[in-house]
């Protein structure tokens, strides 16, 4: 499945949940054709959201299939007063593209103990939007307060998906700067969050 543009225009975003809303309570029953209507409403956004994670068209298709895949099993599960609809969906890319990072970095070792929570203290999309203003506004506040490699460093990897390689080729800089710039912003990072919460 590649993404497809919505082929219904919907006038806003309210519409559009309402619509996500039914077709999942149909998934949910088995319509297939419900959903194909949800991928072809939906699934434009969540390519996009997916390559500017992952930044790599292939692995975004395959992480988007996986979503649909995961849409599907799970649609009985999405709660209105947990979230959007599109949240919802929005929710299942992230934490499927997350996935594909932590394999990635895992197999490039660049993951310790020390630093796969921060990648569950990401802004979460399922959550109402003032929680995830709340929650964005704390993370940019303790990211400010980093030194500006592992700012940056930091900002590329885990919003963006670049490899320890990467950031060493974009920076200039030795591979284990790079990753001491990484372990010790990630820890401040931890530290000032666990202060606030």
């Amino acid at each position: 499945m590649s993404p497809s543009v919505t082929t219904q225009p919907l006038d806003d975003l309210q519409k559009l949940n309402e619509r996500i809303a039914v077709l999942l309570d149909q998934c949910e029953s088995g319509s297939e054709s419900a959903l194909e209507e949800l991928y072809k409403l939906s699934s434009a956004q969540l390519y996009g959201a997916l390559i500017r994670i992952l930044r790599i068209e292939a692995v975004a298709e395959e992480a988007l299939q996986d979503t649909f895949i995961n849409i599907w099993q799970n649609a009985g599960k999405f709660k209105p007063d947990s979230g959007t609809p599109m949240g919802w969906l929005y929710s299942i890319a992230r934490h499927r593209a997350l996935d594909i990072l932590r394999q990635r970095r895992s197999r490039e070792n660049l993951e310790s103990a020390d630093t796969s929570g921060l990648i569950e203290a990401t802004p979460d999309l399922s959550k109402p939007a003032h929680e995830m203003s709340e929650d964005a506004a704390l993370l940019i506040e303790c990211l400010e307060t980093l030194p500006e490699g592992s700012k940056y460093c930091i900002t590329k990897a885990y919003c963006e998906g670049y490899s320890n390689q990467e950031l060493a080729q974009l920076c200039d800089k030795p591979g284990n700067t790079i990753k001491s710039w990484l372990r010790r912003g990630l820890l401040s990072l931890k530290e000032c969050l666990d202060g606030h919460t």
